[in-house]
């Protein structure tokens, strides 16, 4: 996802009712990317203008994730929950 983006979606998952947080993980992951409330994966965060990887350090994500009304609990769930498939919906499974 292009970073000029990620407001417009913070914002459009917040009108679903979805929190949106950050995470990053060099090693495996090559940058920072972004995980959604009951959304599967994530998305890598990008900056398609300077054509590179965005690459938040740990205050900034800290940082970020607290403007969304997160603590660290609640990000990590968000996390094992976007990294785990089927996620299980009101109704059933997807």
């Amino acid at each position: 996802m292009d970073i000029k983006y990620l407001n417009t979606y913070v914002e459009d998952m917040k009108k679903e009712g979805k929190r949106v947080a950050a995470y990053g993980d060099l090693e495996s992951l090559g940058g920072t990317v972004l995980v959604t409330d009951f959304t599967g994966g994530y998305f890598a965060l990008d900056d398609y203008e300077a054509k590179k990887s965005v690459v938040w350090t740990k205050a900034e994500i800290e940082d970020f994730n607290k403007a969304q009304g997160l603590n660290d609990v609640q990000v990590e769930a968000i996390i094992n929950q976007s990294f785990t498939t089927p996620h299980k919906k009101a109704g059933g499974w997807d």
